[in-house]
C-alpha cells in the first residue's frame, strides 16, 4: 500500500471538493480524527487488525460525500472513487479491505438501506 500517495489523492479529494459549511478543510481534518480514534480504540479492545488498513480506511471513510449532493448513500461511492482512482496503490486484498471499510462504514444492519439487502 502506497500510503503517501493514497493520503496525497484523499487530501486534494476532501480539500478541494469540500462543501461543508463546518469549516474549511472538515472532511480531511474529520477523517484524520477518525482514523485517530480507530486506531485508539481497536487497541484498547485489543482487536487483531491491520492498523494500516484500519487508519486509512477510517481516513477515506467520508471520500465518497466529496463534491456529491445525491440521494445514495456517500459509503458505495467512496468505495468506488477509490477503487477506480486509486486503486492500483493498493495490494489487491488491502483494497478490498478498506473499500469495505469506506462502502459500509455509515449504514448499520438494521437500518432502513439495508431492508431486502444482505448486509456486510
Amino acid at each position: 500500500m502506497q500510503i503517501e500517495a493514497i493520503k496525497l489523492w484523499a487530501q486534494e479529494k476532501m480539500l478541494t471538493a469540500d462543501e461543508s459549511p463546518l469549516e474549511p478543510g472538515y472532511r480531511w481534518y474529520h477523517g484524520h480524527r477518525v482514523a485517530k480514534l480507530a486506531a485508539n480504540l481497536a487497541k484498547q479492545e485489543q482487536l487483531q487488525v491491520n492498523e494500516q488498513i484500519l487508519k486509512i480506511g477510517a481516513l477515506l471513510h467520508d471520500v465518497g460525500k466529496a463534491g456529491y449532493k445525491g440521494p445514495e448513500p456517500h459509503g458505495p461511492r467512496g468505495g468506488e472513487l477509490i477503487r477506480r482512482e486509486i486503486g492500483y496503490l493498493f495490494h489487491p486484498q488491502e483494497l478490498e479491505q478498506v473499500v469495505t471499510i469506506v462502502a459500509n462504514h455509515y449504514e448499520r444492519p438494521n437500518s432502513k438501506y439495508w431492508r431486502g439487502k444482505q448486509a456486510p
